[in-house]
């Protein structure tokens, strides 16, 4: 049996054993895990692997799954056995036996992670607070190792993204950060006591005789006595080895040991004094009393020794030999022990090199959206206003590898649905086109004709959401309807009639409606399909009072707005409308100017437009020259980022002004010619480009009765122009006026 008797040995990191009656029987248990390896063609091949993940719809992290053993080869056994061999002087080799195990348990420290099991608080400590999981989320292993063979214990961890990095990246250390605890249980034979006696006989014997009479009785206190004092001056030795703690569990070695010492008590009592003797006969001496030592350990023999009286027996020493007494008692009793082989795996980089694998079979990144498993999905928005009275539903067919999947919205049914289908891959990729086309069906209108139904052209979606938008089919253009100066106190109501007309596209819409100081404007819509087509016609017609009525024929526009204004008023108004993003711009300054120097006109008006303030504003002047319509202004937009954008001195001969951070300056030459003035002139024909290079020219012709004619062209930064011009007289003569760059606004052909 194992006997736990030192010295204990260990050799090259192994422990050894020595049996209790055997001495080339020995138990060996290695301190040290290792990495378990498995033989693959002539090469060591390690039990580890780390996977990396990453993708899917959970956290990233990794999986860490090696084995650990304890075992040791056969050459390392030998040395371990020639070891013993030369330590203790054996005549052969030791048999070596790993040592048998009763139970045990292995646990796994890896990254500030302990496998073990917690300890609950003691009385009045404060449980301990508990700390977010980093690095280690999981260390799942089964509680004990194998308890055979090589004690074989498998590992699986399941790391955090951080974890799985410091793992991989530590790999190549000479020291891993993964420790194994071991806590293994075994049996074995240990000395309990060790209870020595040793008597000179003679000495005692001449002791006693002068200290007692023969025959004469004594009480157990007056032997005791003397017995003392003998051991005191070392003519009796008994020597007491306790080699246990004096615990509850150890109670029964300690009882054992100490009916030892009183037996060997017993045994000096018993060999000198008793009954009177035969002086023919000689009593057993001490030796006789070993023999029977364990006959004195029954109870008769002790209830023998608590006789309270006793009687010196003398003997004549001539009689017997000079002799001395040794007595050894001793106790061995078998203990359950522990041993905790431990330490951290070290290797593991060298391990798989040496097993001449690539690195990528034990350490894998794995991406988990793998598109063999995922379905190709499209979330099918409807942004389609059901409210406008316009549509009444909108249908959808999405097509992908063949399978149609359709949805169908309308004013009840307007929220997001999503369409999918098993995924098609492409080298190794999943191929994303899918086919969609959509359908609106459309209400009926009053003073509207056109088709039912608009179907978009089929379109390829890429994307995981596809939105329904009318505005890709058509758009509610909003005209509105203003009056402007209208003088309600001769005008009772003036009758609006709107027609727009897209024959290509089969729409008609023709409307009647009127305007009053009630009711002084109105946002009219009109159903546009083909956004290049936003002409429209319209007709005033003025309801007087107590006067007849005025109406006017039908007029064409591609504004966005028609504007009723008085229709016998000389009275010019130019609008300027935002169309800036508000996020950027912080103001816009606008000034503007007429002049009509002739009449003595001249206006000026500053506008300020913000994003708090950001209606259209409208400049009026009442001109006294109807055909001098030319109104002048100068831009200047400040940004939030301290930007300025200025719009060099511009002028329009329009009615509106739209402002933007891309608007370019205008230029507008009033070119005229004193016909009626010059003799002999019947006209003039005027040529003028804009710009310094080739442009398109603009050609009028200018007669006595044409008034100057105002001609508009955007620029950048430089208003220049070129103009040539060619003079016709009444006797069929003709004079050249040379081509001529200029920027002056107003241009007057020289006649002579």
């Amino acid at each position: 049996m194992l006997y736990l008797n030192p010295p204990f040995f260990m050799v090259n990191g192994v422990s050894v054993f020595a049996d209790h009656l055997d001495e080339l029987q020995w138990y060996y248990l290695p301190l040290t895990p290792k990495l378990v390896t498995r033989t693959q063609d002539g090469r060591e091949i390690p039990a580890f692997s780390l996977v990396r993940f990453k993708g899917g719809s959970g956290p990233t992290g990794g999986f860490l799954n090696f084995d650990v053993d304890l075992r040791i080869d056969e050459d390392a056994l030998g040395e371990v056995a020639r070891g013993i061999r030369a330590a203790k002087q054996l005549r052969d080799n030791p048999r070596l036996v790993p040592v048998p195990l009763e139970s045990g348990t292995v646990k796994l420290l890896i990254l500030g992670h302990d496998s073990g099991p917690v300890a609950p608080p003691t009385d009045g400590e404060p449980a301990p607070t508990t700390e977010p999981k980093r690095f280690v989320l999981t260390a799942q292993h089964n509680a004990q190792p194998a308890l055979y063979g090589a004690n074989t214990a498998a590992f699986s961890v399941r790391l955090d993204q951080d974890g799985a990095v410091l793992v991989e990246k530590t790999l190549d250390g000479e020291l891993s950060p993964i420790g194994v605890v071991y806590s293994l249980d075994y049996i074995g034979l240990r000395p309990a006591y060790h209870v020595r006696l040793q008597m000179d006989w003679d000495r005692i014997k001449e002791h006693f005789d002068s200290q007692f009479t023969a025959s004469t009785l004594f009480v157990s206190s007056d032997i005791t006595t003397v017995v003392d004092k003998l051991i005191e001056e070392q003519v009796i030795v008994v020597e007491v080895d306790t080699l246990v703690l004096d615990t509850e569990e150890n109670k029964g070695v300690i009882a054992g040991r100490d009916a030892a010492v009183a037996q060997v008590y017993d045994m000096i009592t018993d060999a000198f004094f008793s009954a009177s003797i035969d002086p023919t006969q000689e009593p057993a001496d001490g030796w006789d009393k070993a023999t029977q030592f364990f006959d004195h350990l029954s109870p008769a023999a002790q209830a023998k020794s608590l006789v309270p009286h006793f009687t010196y027996n003398t003997t004549d020493i001539s009689r017997t030999d000079k002799k001395r007494l040794n007595v050894n008692i001793s106790e061995r009793g078998a203990v359950l022990r522990s041993i905790y082989p431990q330490g951290h795996l070290s290797g593991i980089a060298s391990a798989i090199r040496d097993s001449g694998l690539p690195r990528t079979d034990f350490v894998k990144d794995v991406d988990l959206d793998d598109p063999w498993f995922q379905r190709r999905t499209v979330e099918v928005i409807p942004r389609v206003d059901f409210t406008t009275g316009h549509v009444t539903s909108a249908s959808v067919e999405m097509r992908y590898d063949g399978q149609t999947e359709s949805a169908l919205f309308d004013a009840n049914a307007a929220v997001p649905v999503t369409l999918d289908w098993s995924s098609v891959l492409a080298d190794g990729r999943m191929v994303e086109p899918v086919e969609a086309q959509v359908t609106l069906n459309l209400a009926q209108v009053e003073d509207l004709t056109r088709p039912n139904q608009l179907t978009y052209v089929p379109e390829a979606v890429l994307s995981e959401k596809f939105e329904v938008r009318t505005e890709d089919l058509f758009t509610l253009m909003s005209v509105p309807v203003l009056t402007d100066g209208v003088p309600w106190d001769r005008w009772s109501h003036v009758e609006i009639g709107i027609r727009y007309v897209d024959e290509a596209n089969g729409i008609r819409q023709e409307s009647v409606f009127d305007l009053s100081s009630g009711t002084p404007s109105w946002n009219y819509q009109i159903y546009v399909v083909d956004p290049t087509k936003t002409a429209l016609d319209y007709k005033l017609t003025y309801h007087g009072i107590d006067r007849q009525d005025a109406v006017f024929d039908w007029r064409s526009t591609d504004e966005v707005q028609v504007r009723v204004r008085n229709p016998f008023s000389n009275r010019r108004d130019v609008t300027f409308t935002p169309a800036v993003s508000w996020a950027e711009v912080d103001r816009v300054l606008v000034d503007v100017r007429y002049a009509d120097p002739a009449n003595g006109v001249s206006q000026e008006q500053s506008i300020e437009l913000t994003e708090l303030d950001a209606a259209t504003k409208t400049f009026t002047v009442d001109l006294r020259n109807p055909r001098l319509r030319r109104v002048g202004y100068s831009v200047l937009i400040l940004t939030k980022d301290g930007r300025q954008l200025a719009v060099p001195e511009s002028a329009t001969e329009d009615n509106r002004v739209v402002l933007a951070t891309t608007m370019r300056a205008r230029q507008v030459v009033s070119v005229s010619a004193n016909v009626a003035g010059a003799a002999g002139v019947e006209r003039v024909t005027v040529s003028l480009t804009p710009g310094a290079a080739a442009g398109v020219p603009t050609v009028h012709t200018l007669t006595a009765d044409t008034p100057a004619v105002e001609i508009g062209f955007d620029y950048d930064t430089d208003p220049v122009y070129r103009y040539e011009a060619t003079i016709a007289f009444a006797n069929g003569r003709q004079r050249a006026v040379p081509l001529t760059e200029s920027r002056q606004p107003d241009l007057s052909i020289p006649l002579t």
